[in-house]
């Protein structure tokens, strides 16, 4: 039996995509670009992981190379989007804004991907507009492109490749050229988020399966190929972090608990279908579950014309395959090593994969022979669907015009202006800075090195932290003279105190009390 074409992979009685459904994808996409820039015209969304992005950045970009803002090398991020930030700011252009830019910009890509994505699997003209128009109001999506991250072009990424990926399983898996174009979206993707490992896997897996009609040796030979060109910036990566001890930068065992983990998801899933603001838990639970469970019996459906190949020819196998074997990375990764509980930020590349699951499946539902008519059901999905969107909408558009980002974490203005923050500028230079807030320290001031001060304990980790008498050691073997900012936390039990330092035999004078801390002059 001869393979299905690459045609197959569209949906045999849609039409194709006119010049109003692409005007109109491109619309939305513009769209996107402008909210995004105009909930950040007060600045990006920074946190603790921005501060070594931005670092990374600016470093490059001074030629001292890929460092963070103890002037040590990066391992703990792979260096793609600090390199990419690092080009525009050589050339004048601060690191934030570059970033800021070229997230806004990645939204409005991701929103006309995901159009041409859902064309492959829609059997209506305007479904896939609609799947544009979803990725473009969610305020998931616009939470995540509004911040100094590498998640906006790892999103472009997952989906380039994913669009690469499904013609070579829909039967071209014997054109090389497609192979190696999916291997080099993975591999760049790599370079940008250790998580395009679980691209790279699945990959392998969606080739190997899918060139195995053609027996075991192009199944070998195809998958081998794919391995071979999309390893080459993982084994870069790798080599380099090696000179510095570590594969993927230092990390702590995970302190996550299948209830934790469990919360977490519902509540982010919770947010996709009924807003963060929103109360209505049970309801939103409710249709969480009925919108994985069409999924599913969409995805166990959609078989090509010739059901005898197996389920490696199903039209959504690498759609369905890439957004499982992702989120199980993402699974594996919450339970083996301390890192941001699972949320918007983290499941944003399959956010696209998922809407165009989502609309297939609505689509199945309207077709579904049911006593109720075609017609009543179409209603009835319609006006759910309006006011989702209107929802959605509403909630991205407010965020954009109170420019909530910038009123937000270590941007805000009540940080980068406060005493503590001026008098920090104001420190001797070259001299070494240690706070309890580096990252955001950093943010505000662009000091470097700054040193992260002894902790009880680490962020979401069960590991060992900084102890008093390892920072003491470190703190003797530096010449420059050293500074403590130490910012008052409301409710932090986590930091060692002034008074604690002091006990364990360090030297604290006061250098400067201000609103939100004390600097100390810091000796042994």
């Amino acid at each position: 039996m001869t393979s299905p074409t690459h045609d197959s992979v569209r949906q045999p009685d849609r039409r194709a995509a006119t010049r109003p459904e692409w005007l109109a994808a491109t619309a939305i996409a513009a769209w996107a670009v402008l909210v995004a820039l105009a909930g950040t015209r007060s600045g990006s969304l920074v946190g603790i992981d921005s501060a070594a992005y931005l670092a990374g950045a600016r470093n490059l970009a001074a030629g001292a190379g890929y460092a963070g803002i103890d002037q040590r090398p990066i391992t703990l991020f792979p260096p793609g989007f600090s390199a990419t930030v690092a080009i525009p700011n050589a050339l004048g252009i601060d690191a934030v804004t570059a970033a800021r830019t070229l997230n806004a910009v990645a939204l409005g890509i991701v929103c006309l991907l995901t159009f041409v994505l859902a064309r492959r699997h829609a059997r209506r003209r305007w479904t896939p507009v609609v799947a544009c128009g979803a990725v473009a109001v969610m305020p998931a999506m616009f939470g995540v492109f509004t911040a100094v991250w590498s998640e906006p072009v790892f999103c472009v990424l997952t989906l380039a490749f994913i669009l690469a990926l499904e013609p070579v399983a829909a039967g071209r898996a014997a054109d090389s050229r497609l192979v190696a174009l999916a291997a080099v979206a993975a591999g760049v993707a790599y370079i940008f988020r250790y998580a395009g490992v679980a691209l790279i896997v699945a990959g392998i897996v969606v080739v190997a399966l899918t060139a195995a009609r053609d027996g075991r040796w192009s199944a070998a030979r195809r998958s081998g190929l794919f391995a071979a060109i999309a390893l080459i910036g993982p084994v870069v990566v790798t080599a380099i972090n090696l000179r510095h001890g570590t594969i993927v930068g230092p990390r702590a065992p995970s302190a996550e608990t299948f209830t934790g983990f469990a919360r977490e998801g519902a509540a982010t899933l919770r947010g996709w279908v009924v807003g963060t603001t929103h109360d209505q838990v049970v309801l939103a639970d409710v249709v969480v579950v009925v919108v994985v469970v069409a999924i599913l019996v969409a995805a166990a459906r959609a078989r090509s014309d010739r059901p005898s190949t197996g389920i490696v020819d199903s039209r959504r196998f690498p759609l369905t395959a890439i957004v499982g074997i992702y989120v199980g990375y993402l699974v594996l990764s919450e339970f083996a090593t301390a890192i941001d509980p699972v949320g918007d930020r983290l499941l944003s590349p399959v956010i696209g994969p998922i809407v165009v699951l989502v609309a297939c499946a609505l689509e199945s539902y309207v077709d579904h022979p049911a006593r109720l008519p075609r017609a009543g059901r179409l209603a009835i999905l319609g006006a759910v669907v309006v006011v989702w969107f209107a929802g959605s909408a509403s909630i991205t558009i407010s965020r954009a015009v109170t420019t909530t980002p910038a009123r937000n974490g270590y941007a805000a203005g009540w940080w980068t202006h406060s005493g503590l923050v001026d008098a920090s500028r104001r420190l001797p230079a070259g001299a070494t800075i240690v706070s309890n807030n580096a990252a955001g320290l950093y943010l505000a001031t662009g000091r470097q090195p700054l040193l992260p001060a002894p902790t009880r304990r680490i962020y979401r980790s069960s590991g060992r932290p900084l102890d008093i008498a390892t920072f003491r050691t470190r703190v003797a073997r530096v010449r420059q003279p050293v500074f403590f900012v130490w910012e008052r936390l409301a409710g932090d039990t986590w930091d060692v105190t002034p008074a604690q330092l002091t006990a364990a035999g360090l030297r604290l004078a006061v250098v400067h009390s201000a609103d939100f801390g004390t600097i100390f002059r810091l000796g042994t």
